[in-house]
């Protein structure tokens, strides 16, 4: 499937940003994304974990946002291979906008960004049912999470890409740093997740089906927590 085909198929989701046009410039080798503008990158999840320390229930809300997108993407076949905080954009009203075009998802380029991220059986380049694909993007899910729970990148400070690998086949994961403030449901949801045989994840729509995403707090713990609207205003001169 070209770019553009993709774009028709995946950019019609209020939670996905909106792509204009996609294309590769090969005397310059790089890969051109024209999007509506998200704002400001001060906003990405990824950016915000630097300042931020994330609870549980604001994690949940930013998962069940993005478990919104995956339904949607796999119940159209197709499978994102790059879901990761620095693809979350949050906007003020705390709903989320996904950023869905990048060297990996689109090119299916692994890139070091991407690595710590995606699931074994990508990285062994095993054959995979078609059925059977998009648990990867589940796995990276449950990475997201963890990312989000820890404030850093998974196997942050490992700078050799094969150890990394390695350490994934294994499935030798990043343990939650804080391990005393996440609930079991949230625990076993990494679990499941994140096993290593990727016939026993489950689905985006089983996952929301969970107790912990059906219990999920809304958009206002989001906004509540990045953007109180109590907070002082500059005073105009």
């Amino acid at each position: 499937m070209d770019c553009s085909h993709r774009i028709q198929s995946l950019g019609k989701h209020p939670r996905i940003l909106h792509t204009f046009h996609v294309f590769w410039d090969k005397q310059s080798y790089t890969l051109y994304v024209i999007q509506e503008p998200t704002g400001c990158e001060e906003f990405f999840v990824e950016t915000l974990l630097a300042h931020f320390t994330f609870e549980e229930p604001v994690i949940v809300a930013i998962l069940k946002q993005v478990l919104e997108v995956l339904v949607f993407w796999h119940s159209s076949g197709m499978v994102w291979n790059d879901c990761r905080a620095s693809h979350f954009y949050l906007k003020l009203d705390g709903s989320l906008a996904i950023n869905t075009m990048s060297l990996r998802s689109i090119l299916q380029l692994k890139t070091r960004d991407s690595l710590p991220f995606m699931a074994p059986e990508l990285i062994q380049n095993t054959e995979i049912p078609i059925e059977q694909r998009a648990k990867a993007d589940i796995w990276s899910f449950a990475m997201t999470a963890i990312q989000m729970a820890n404030g850093e990148s998974p196997y942050k400070g490992i700078k050799d890409n094969n150890e990394i690998s390695d350490m994934i086949i294994r499935g030798k994961r990043p343990p939650l740093i804080n391990a005393q403030n996440f609930s079991p449901q949230f625990k076993n949801m990494l679990d499941r997740c994140l096993n290593l045989d990727l016939t026993k994840r489950p689905t985006a729509q089983e996952l929301c089906n969970l107790e912990l995403f059906q219990n999920a707090p809304g958009k206002e713990v989001i906004r509540d927590k990045f953007f109180p609207t109590d907070r002082q205003q500059p005073t105009s001169t």
